[in-house]
């Protein structure tokens, strides 16, 4: 008997089986049968299987028939290791018989992901079954109800055994985890790691990591990562919430300046992942947004666009975007657009445009200026130049302050030519716009360059795609002396980027802003350097941003 009970105070697992395990328990309450008198369990769990044994050894006269102990100790000694040496899938299907016959086991284990399917909702499994989602649910309590009751967690050294596996290998994707779990003889086969948590819930484990979003591909990170993932959640939201929509690289900078500095794209790409209202919008070059951010200012504009334009080619859609004050120039590429719009309720796409399902009431939607503006070129349009314009809105009562800004900022108000203004998205008929311009002298020549004070300059570039590829551009001539060396860049909203370097003609650097912000063949980029601070401070926009530069508006100043 001594023996015995010394072989099993030494083996692995024996501190870890109590008297109230589901599987082993009944082998260590006949062993404390056998004793003829035994004092109150160590703790409220009740005696494992190596106190139980220790306290044999100290006390053999506890009990009159030894032989009867022994047997019974070779037996929980045999039953321990049986257990210790499972696979996960055969320990977790063990714990499912305990209450079950094979068909139930069959049914619960597919819900909750045991059989390393991944898990399913209460309909796909009872529909797979041919029984009720109600019935599914009442089969899986039972089932589990031997597991939770317990007064200690139950003995489940593979799962352990994964776990701790697991926790030491991250980050680590998890098709790579599960087969190194195949490769150390934990798992016997290819097994989709959400069963391994769900397995962790119920038999009451820790976990120490965070899996991806079903559907989603992206790394297992550690639980030490829920504080990051609070941060890039916060960012993520301001993102969308100011933008309509951001990439993965400007969100990975701003949390890399909250502090956690050399964070990598990928690390918050996962991060952002976890996110249940994340959705992409172009996965190849990281644009998102989050479906569930109540203010969206970039649909808040679109939704003004279509109440004047029902129907609208993306690339009109994105040159009011680009108007908006609030947006600083700013509108995701027409990709991205177009795929914003497919996934809001209200609007779908054919081609290139942007269609609303139903036609929306300008009135409702439009504050009082934009639609003043808007009922006067419904009447007297489409188009007007601008002093009769003016002398509309005028009389409808608005400011000539308020037409001014609205002019200049307004979604829904296109320039068709210097001088002449209608509704984004109107039919115009060749020739119009150029019969309605004034006749006024023409405004001088637009410049590519100039000064604005003696400590600040102005380059504007029309993008092309060999820009926006390399970040490259020329410098003017006359310019080249006096921004030669490095300038922090900074984007409209005085976000820094990174850097940009000026030697003889030619400049670099911008990829980091069009990787963040975007940036597409035709816009206007204005780059405004502060030769003081060796800052550049970077604005996009159409060629209306053109003739305000030319005018001395500059953006800085509004």
């Amino acid at each position: 008997m001594i023996p015995e009970a010394r072989r099993l105070i030494r083996m692995k697992h024996a501190r870890a089986v109590m008297d109230c395990d589901p599987r082993l328990g009944l082998e260590v309450r006949r062993v404390l049968a056998l004793l003829d008198v035994a004092p109150a369990p160590p703790s409220s769990q009740g005696w494992s299987a190596k106190e139980l044994a220790e306290l044999i050894v100290t006390e053999p006269g506890l009990t009159k028939d030894p032989r009867k102990v022994r047997d019974a100790l070779v037996a929980l000694r045999e039953a321990i290791r049986d257990k210790a040496h499972m696979c996960l899938e055969d320990e977790l299907s063990d714990f499912l018989r305990i209450a079950g016959d094979d068909r139930q086991r069959q049914i619960v284990a597919r819900r909750l992901g045991w059989d390393g399917a991944g898990g399913c909702t209460l309909e796909v499994a009872g529909a797979g079954a041919g029984i009720t989602r109600e019935g599914v649910r009442k089969m899986e309590k039972r089932l589990l109800a031997p597991l939770t009751r317990t007064a200690a967690p139950p003995f489940a050294p593979a799962l352990d055994a994964a776990l701790e596996f697991v926790e030491g290998a991250l980050p680590g994707a998890p098709a790579e985890l599960s087969h190194a779990l195949v490769d150390e003889g934990i798992l016997a086969h290819q097994f989709d790691l959400w069963g391994l948590e769900t397995a962790a819930q119920v038999l009451r484990r820790d976990v120490a990591f965070l899996l991806p979003r079903p559907g989603h591909s992206g790394l297992v990170l550690p639980e030490s990562s829920q504080q990051m993932s609070t941060a890039v959640r916060r960012v993520a939201r301001r993102s969308v919430e100011q933008w309509g929509a951001a990439t993965c690289f400007d969100v990975a900078a701003k949390v890399s300046k909250m502090g956690a500095e050399g964070i990598e794209a990928a690390i918050v790409l996962d991060l952002l992942t976890l996110l249940v209202d994340f959705e992409w919008l172009d996965e190849e070059t990281g644009w998102f947004w989050l479906r569930s951010v109540p203010r969206n200012r970039l649909l808040n504009q679109i939704e003004k666009i279509m109440a004047v334009a029902p129907r609208i080619h993306v690339s009109e859609l994105r040159g009011g975007l680009v108007r908006h004050h609030r947006l600083k120039g700013f509108a995701p590429p027409r990709r991205v657009l177009l795929e914003l719009c497919r996934r809001v309720d209200g609007y779908h796409t054919e081609g290139d445009d942007v269609v609303a399902d139903r036609p929306l009431d300008w009135r409702e939607v439009l504050p009082d200026n934009e639609a003043t503006m808007t009922e006067v070129l419904l009447a007297h349009g489409p188009l007007l130049g601008l002093g009769e314009f003016e002398a509309y809105c005028e009389a409808a009562g608005m400011n000539r302050s308020s037409m001014s800004f609205y002019l200049g900022y307004s979604p829904i108000i296109h320039r068709y030519a210097p001088g002449v203004y209608g509704l984004r998205g109107a039919e115009i008929p060749p020739g119009l716009a150029e019969s309605v311009m004034p006749r006024s002298p023409r405004m001088r020549a637009l410049q590519d360059h100039g000064r604005i004070s003696q400590d600040a300059v102005w380059v504007a570039y029309r993008l092309t795609a060999s820009t926006i590829r390399s970040g490259v551009v020329n410098i003017p001539a006359g310019l080249k002396e006096l921004l030669a060396g490095t300038f922090a860049l900074k984007a409209e909203d005085g976000a820094e980027i990174g850097t940009f370097s000026i030697r003889q003609h030619t400049g670099w650097g911008l990829q980091p802003y069009f990787r963040r912000r975007g940036g597409e063949h035709g816009d206007i980029l204005l780059a405004i350097f502060e030769l003081t601070s060796r800052s550049v401070t970077v604005h996009l926009g159409d060629e209306e941003l053109l003739h305000e530069v030319a005018a001395g508006d500059m953006p800085s100043q509004r």
